[in-house]
């Protein structure tokens, strides 16, 4: 009933991207696994690695499911070497979240047993399954647990990363009354303070023209944010600031890219950088001038995309990765990623199990890990035989 066939050409599986977006819509919708973001990471960051993404077919020849996966070369230790097979965008400057496989909601479980089939197949050419950034919830991951399993092979997982996330209401009013006394006052006080003491302009870059200057732009704001930190910064990395450019030139013209700067006498201070893609802003990156800070311009501007984005009937803003303080004050749920990593019975898959289950315990009981969640306890790692 459904045919799996392994791709290893970019041009071959490029006959596929309107399907895969179609498909992508009626699966989890996340637009780290849009073909624009796939295609675009595999541009700038995919000369290491080897193509080995599943492609599943029903009878009538139409897509039904997408593994986007890759094989590359690691070592253990820096000296035993191991193929990895893992998600496209996996293991480089950009770090996307919500990765997983694209599969069709009907017939889900005979789709996910089609792509296990050719993992098993062709599993003279890798060692290790690791699979990143997966939503907790994902309707593929139990799917795909149970499959590998049945195939002799040690599945372990652990929790991996927590993505704080707002839904929006329909008004500004209505989101701000969600608030405590003291945070409504808090995001009226820096406005008001904001706006009676200097001229301030928010503005959305929607000319790709202006793209390049815009990043650049963005690119030191960031910079300077980092460098009170020590820190130089993502967009100082060449490939970074490229590839992030590229993308925006692409998803412009279908209404993905948000790019925001706020602006004090036509000066720009503060920036933020994300996606729009179905309803749901996937808040990026930022940067502000720390010359500003009296203001609070990185809250003004966030304040002012919320805003916005309740303008435009945007239902959900995603700060994904990371449980950092002022994510909390304004979100108020939270979604955790796993990491999921399947084993094979060879020397070099079973010593790196073996390191990774000895690390971790180490880590574990040497440096305890501070819950990213308010008033959650770390929650460990989970392995299945």
């Amino acid at each position: 009933m459904f045919c799996g066939e392994i791709i290893s050409n970019l041009d071959e599986l490029e006959v596929y991207k309107t399907e895969w977006n179609q498909l992508l819509l009626q699966s989890n919708k996340s637009f780290f696994l849009s073909w624009e973001w796939v295609s675009t990471w595999w541009e700038f960051f995919g000369k290491n690695s080897l193509l080995f993404v599943i492609v599943v077919k029903d009878a009538n020849g139409q897509l039904v499911g997408v593994a986007p996966l890759k094989i590359a070369p690691r070592k253990i230790f820096g000296v035993v070497p191991v193929r990895m097979v893992e998600f496209i965008g996996y293991g480089s400057p950009v770090s996307p979240e919500y990765l997983d496989f694209i599969v069709s909601g009907q017939n889900r479980e005979e789709i996910v047993a089609e792509i296990v089939s050719a993992l098993i197949e062709n599993k003279r050419s890798w060692d290790i399954l690791v699979l990143s950034d997966v939503d907790e919830n994902s309707p593929v991951l139990p799917l795909l647990r149970r499959r590998l399993s049945e195939k002799n092979v040690i599945v372990w997982q652990r929790a991996f990363n927590v993505c704080p996330y707002l839904k929006l209401p329909s008004t500004w009013n209505e989101l701000l009354n969600s608030y405590s006394h003291s945070m409504r006052g808090s995001i009226r006080a820096t406005r008001r303070k904001l706006e009676s003491s200097c001229a301030v302009r928010f503005t959305l870059v929607e000319d790709i023209t202006y793209l390049p200057q815009a990043f650049e732009r963005a690119a030191c704001l960031h910079y300077l944010s980092r460098q009170k930190r020590g820190e130089r910064g993502s967009f100082s990395k060449e490939d970074y600031l490229a590839f992030h450019l590229k993308l925006s030139q692409i998803i412009a013209h279908k209404g993905w890219l948000y790019l925001a700067f706020l602006a004090i006498d036509e000066r720009p201070v503060a920036f933020r950088y994300g996606f729009l893609y179905e309803q749901k802003y996937y808040d990026y990156q930022t940067g502000y001038d720390p010359q500003f800070e009296r203001y609070r311009v990185g809250w003004a501007t966030l304040g002012y995309i919320m805003e916005d984005l309740i303008t435009r009937s945007v239902g959900e803003y995603d700060f994904l990765r990371g449980g950092h303080e002022y994510k909390w004050r304004w979100a108020k749920e939270f979604r955790r990623t796993l990491l999921f990593c399947s084993f094979q019975h060879n020397p070099a898959s079973l010593s790196l199990y073996a390191w990774w289950r000895v690390k971790e315990g180490i880590k574990r009981l040497l440096f305890p890990c501070k819950a990213e969640v308010p008033y959650e306890k770390d929650q460990g790692i989970v392995c299945y035989r």
